[in-house]
């Protein structure tokens, strides 16, 4: 059993060494692939160093018995790094030096009081080798504090929950109001990375708990998955967001108003609301954009571009990114997705009535990725498939599966 152990534990350590090296040289070396990478490269190294342990003294874990401090602060110390990729995510350019030092700075200090505490009181740490001690020994501070550091942890834990989920959405409505397909830009995977960090976390804490090798092994199984997982969304992922964008700030609204206030300083040639009074002429525009836009729409056909964006708007009407997103939001009452999704749809309920093309080829001419995007925006606006609007509406005639 305990050959098997340092063999999973060092495919487990090649599996995260490997993604580092991808997303190291990876040719868009985006910020928040530079620190998948490191957290990668940490994890790697760490279980590449418990590989060799096993290897030269298998008796590692059963030397420092059950919730061992030392162990519980470095998992502790390895759900915040791992945590860390997510906040790049949904805020990228926020996560300085600084900014994670304040981040961790909490379980420090728990740690530091734990340490500094038997240090005045001249105790030892106590190893425990059952559940029984434990509870036996529970109401000293030497062996309860750890539950405490257990705790600190699952803090940390709820409070990326509360990220993921609560910035999420903000993320998606910018994403929503910026482009018209989101491709590789959506976070639904980010609750899989969430979920897989308390799993692994839970059965590292179950392993500790006991004196078996099996809970070892299916926390081994469960890292080896979720970073297979994760190297292959992390070299796909795409940033949404200007680069740095929240670098001075958590605050979509703040990050906005200074990322306006640099381009115009930049650019001042590229943007026409540059005093308060254009400023105040924008609603009173709205009208004359709506029509431009509409117009453009109809016989230019930009939408039928894979890559079409909000900013691409400002080849006929020279406005910046925020008041671009206020015209569609005021304006149309829509966001630029469900806007485009709109033209789109349409241009695909012709392209199947009309002609004989299949699903995928009227997925592509209309400006998407996927034929399976298509789909579900199809029935999402018109309650049929592509398939049986064909049948209804149009030619009829033998579809390829979708």
């Amino acid at each position: 059993m305990n050959n098997l152990i340092a063999i999973s534990t060092t495919f487990a350590a090649g599996i995260c060494i490997l993604g580092a090296v991808i997303l190291f040289s990876h040719p868009e070396r985006s910020r928040a692939r530079m620190i998948l990478g490191f957290i990668m490269l940490l994890w790697g190294l760490g279980y590449g160093f418990l590989a060799w342990k096993r290897l030269t003294d298998v008796a590692i874990v059963a030397s420092r018995g059950i919730f061992s401090p030392f162990i519980i602060e470095f998992g502790n110390l390895f759900i915040i790094i791992t945590m860390t990729y997510l906040i790049e995510l949904i805020r990228p350019g926020w996560l300085s030096l600084s900014n994670l030092l304040k981040i961790s700075a909490p379980m420090f200090g728990v740690m530091l009081l734990y340490h500094g505490i038997l240090f005045l009181t001249g105790e030892e740490i106590e190893n425990i080798y059952s559940i029984a001690e434990l509870f036996a020994n529970i109401a000293h501070f030497n062996v309860w504090f750890r539950l405490a550091l257990i705790l600190s942890s699952a803090a940390y834990l709820a409070l990326f929950f509360y990220i993921i989920y609560h910035y999420g959405r903000k993320y998606r409505e910018w994403c929503e109001n910026n482009y018209a397909d989101l491709g590789h830009m959506g976070l639904n995977w980010t609750k899989i990375y969430g979920f897989g960090v308390l799993l692994m976390s839970a059965i590292f804490y179950i392993a500790m708990s006991v004196t078996g090798l099996v809970p070892i092994l299916i926390h081994l199984a469960i890292v080896c998955l979720f970073f297979s997982f994760v190297i292959v969304k992390g070299v796909f992922h795409k940033n949404p967001y200007p680069e740095d964008y929240f670098r001075e700030t958590f605050d979509d609204a703040e990050a906005e108003a200074l990322y306006v206030e640099n381009e115009e300083k930049l650019h001042p040639e590229e943007s026409i609301l540059f005093s308060d009074n254009e400023k105040k002429l924008f609603a009173s525009n709205i009208p004359q954009y709506k029509e431009a836009i509409v117009q453009w729409m109809e016989e230019k056909h930009p939408y039928r571009s894979s890559d079409f964006k909000l900013m691409d708007v400002t080849e006929i009407i020279p406005l910046n990114r925020t008041y671009l997103s206020r015209l569609f939001n005021e304006g149309f009452d829509s966001s630029f997705l469900e806007f485009v999704q709109h033209y789109r749809v349409e241009d695909g309920k012709r392209l199947l009535s009309e002609t004989d093309l299949n699903v995928s080829e009227v997925a592509f001419r209309i400006g998407y990725r996927s034929s399976s995007v298509f789909h579900r925006a199809f029935v999402r606006a018109t309650g049929f498939t592509p398939q049986k609007y064909r049948l209804t509406y149009g030619i009829k005639t033998e579809e390829e599966p979708r």
